[in-house]
C-alpha cells in the first residue's frame, strides 16, 4: 500500500474498531471497501452489539486543520450508512449521524 491518503484512512479504520471493541462492540473492516462493487462493500466498518448493526463511513485527515465531508458521503445516511466517522490530525474521533436519531438517542439517555 504506497498511497498515503489510504494507509490513513486504513489506520483510522482500524482505530475506529478498536475503540468499538473496548465497549463491547464486535467491530470489523470492510474489506476492499470503496473500491469493491456492491452493497456489502459499501462502508468502512461494520458495528455490532447484541442484535443490533451498524454500517460506518470513515473519513480522516492527518494534515489539514478541518476536513471535507462530500454531499454524496453524507447522503449515504439517507441509505443504508448509518453513521460518519471523523477526526483530524491529532483530534478524538467524532460521529456524524441524523438529526432525528441523535434526538432519539438524547431521549433514551434522559430516561435512564
Amino acid at each position: 500500500m504506497t498511497n498515503k491518503n489510504k494507509q490513513v484512512g486504513t489506520a483510522f479504520e482500524y482505530r475506529v474498531i478498536k475503540d468499538a471493541r473496548k465497549v463491547g462492540f464486535t467491530a470489523n473492516r470492510v474489506p476492499a471497501s470503496g473500491s469493491a462493487s456492491g452493497d456489502e462493500f459499501k462502508d468502512d466498518v461494520i458495528l455490532k452489539i447484541d442484535n443490533h448493526t451498524w454500517r460506518g463511513e470513515c473519513k480522516k485527515t492527518s494534515k489539514y486543520e478541518s476536513i471535507r465531508i462530500q454531499r454524496d458521503t453524507i447522503k449515504k445516511l439517507e441509505e443504508n450508512t448509518d453513521f460518519i466517522a471523523f477526526a483530524c490530525f491529532r483530534t478524538p474521533i467524532c460521529v456524524i449521524i441524523p438529526f432525528s436519531r441523535y434526538l432519539n438517542l438524547l431521549k433514551k439517555e434522559a430516561r435512564l
